[in-house]
């Protein structure tokens, strides 16, 4: 079974794949094309996505977990920048259909306080390491932290999606996989 796990931005994304739940693959991936308008780059984003995954499932099935945003009474990020991430999940699960040679793509999304619930980021981030094995440690890329954090959540989601992380919170929302 492979699982790609997908930390979601607007025009770049952490995913992480899984294969027989060991971590085979991760990175940064960013789209090439940046400043155009909301529709096209969130299939810009979908599109380097699955161009970094496409050797790995082409034609096989594999399951998408992707952290799904959620806009907090209280916090400070602009409901415009979630509404981005649900436009660029939209656009990752129209492409994963065609991808694996029809709908047997299951698509599970986490909010952040399903998978991580309110741990502090590097707290999180080294309960993440502990999780991974030597071969699986060789699989991180060496980038700027702050994109290494992307890396990170898309490595937590999936994880989380396999039972190897925590469960600090209740069950996550599956989505049906006729949607995109």
């Amino acid at each position: 079974m492979t699982i790609i796990a997908i930390d979601p931005g607007f025009r770049d994304c952490g995913v992480a794949v899984f294969r027989d739940g060991k971590l085979v693959r991760c990175d940064h991936v960013k789209s090439k094309a940046t400043g155009l308008v909301e529709a096209i780059q969130f299939s810009q984003t979908a599109d380097a996505v699955m161009e970094f995954v496409a050797d790995i499932v082409e034609g096989g099935h594999f399951d998408l977990a992707i952290e799904y945003p959620q806009q907090y009474a209280n916090s400070p990020a602009p409901r415009e920048s979630v509404q981005k991430l649900v436009g660029v999940i939209g656009a990752l699960a129209s492409r994963v259909q065609p991808t694996s040679g029809g709908l047997s793509v299951r698509v599970t999304t986490y909010k952040p306080r399903e998978w991580k619930g309110q741990v502090p980021k590097e707290i999180m981030f080294d309960r993440i390491l502990g999780r991974l094995d030597e071969d699986e440690n060789k699989t991180l890329p060496n980038l700027s932290k702050t994109r290494l954090s992307h890396v990170y959540d898309a490595i937590g989601i999936g994880l989380h999606h396999l039972g190897r992380l925590k469960n600090v919170a209740a069950n996550a929302e599956t989505l049906p996989s006729s949607l995109g």
